[in-house]
Parts: C-alpha cells; structure tokens; sequence
C-alpha cells in the first residue's frame, strides 16, 4: 500500500529478517532496487543474499510449502527449515506468494515457498520429512493412539499402517539401483 518512494525509504536493515524478505519480494514485483546499481548479479551460489534471487532461482524445485493463516508461525516454520538445510550444505530461498484462495482456503494468507537447487530436491525433501514432518506426524500418530480403546490399539495392523511408506521405500530404491544398472552398461 505504500507508494514507490515511501517504500524505498525503509530502512530494511531495521526489519526483522522474515519482513526483510517480504520487502524485497514487494521491491522485485515492482521492479525497484533498494541501492543504486544492485542488481541480481551479487548474487551468489547458496542462496537469499540481501533477498536477491540466487542464480540457481530459474532451476529450483520446491521442498516445501508453508502457508500462513492469521496468528500463525509460518513464517519462522519456513525460517527454521531453511536454516536446516543450509546447515546441511543445501541452498535454499523462501519465495513468499499470496495463497492462491481458489482452492476454497479462504484462512490461509500467504505461502512460504522453501525452493532449492532442483538437483537437490530429494535429498532436500527427506532431510525435512526426517527433522520436521515425521516428528509432526509421530505427534498425530499418539495422539490417535491414545483416542483408541484397548480392543481398537490391538486391532491395529503396524504393517497396514507402513504399507505406503514401505511402497515408497522399495520404489524409490528401485529406481536408484535399475539407473545405476542402466548407466554400468551404457
């Protein structure tokens, strides 16, 4: 809502670092610079310098999608995932894009977008499931657990309930080991 020039006059080094990068997505959809002669070619190759897009940018794949609803932390959910894959050598940048409402979501504000280098995604994807997702999902699974009676708990079948990821895991080794395979004899 501000205008061009009062937006330039922010002092972005006054903003906290989730701000930062909503500013500078607002300077890059109006084609503003902060600095007088920045451009994206200060960018270098691991990633949000300044909130300037890295070069990589053009090539990357989303890991994963935080979307904010009012009073959420979406935004440090990002935040945190992003340090968690920096720290494992993986360059990632937060796009921040209003949440598309055609869905019928009509709580959800805006969506942090954890891109990476697309050579990197899976690697990226299940380093996240592993620090993030998974113990989210043990927190559901016990909470279901508790809400079961004792006939209900026996009656649940581990193997059922693992039947997707165990797919997951043969399918994905599957694919690994027939390219290793098909690039011994290439």
């Amino acid at each position: 809502m501000l205008s061009d020039e009062a937006l330039l006059a922010l002092d972005r080094a006054e903003l906290l670092e989730m701000a930062q990068q909503v500013y500078d997505q607002e300077l890059r959809s109006r084609r503003l610079t902060a600095e007088p002669g920045e451009d994206e070619s200060a960018n270098n190759e691991l990633g949000d310098v300044k909130g300037l897009k890295p070069r990589w940018l053009d090539d990357a794949a989303c890991a994963a999608v935080f979307a904010s609803y009012h009073g959420g932390s979406s935004g440090s959910d990002a935040e945190g995932a992003r340090d968690l894959l920096e720290a494992a050598g993986i360059p990632c940048y937060i796009d921040v894009q209003k949440a598309d409402r055609s869905e019928g979501d009509t709580r959800s504000q805006s969506e942090f977008r954890l891109l990476v280098p697309s050579k990197l995604n899976l690697e990226a994807v299940s380093l996240l499931d592993k620090e993030i997702f998974n113990a989210e999902l043990e927190a559901e699974y016990r909470t279901h657990f508790e809400q079961l009676s004792d006939e209900e708990l026996r009656a649940v079948k581990p193997e059922v309930l693992l039947a997707g990821l165990s797919d997951r895991i043969e399918r994905l080794t599957r694919a690994y080991t027939e390219e290793m395979e098909r690039r011994r004899t290439a």
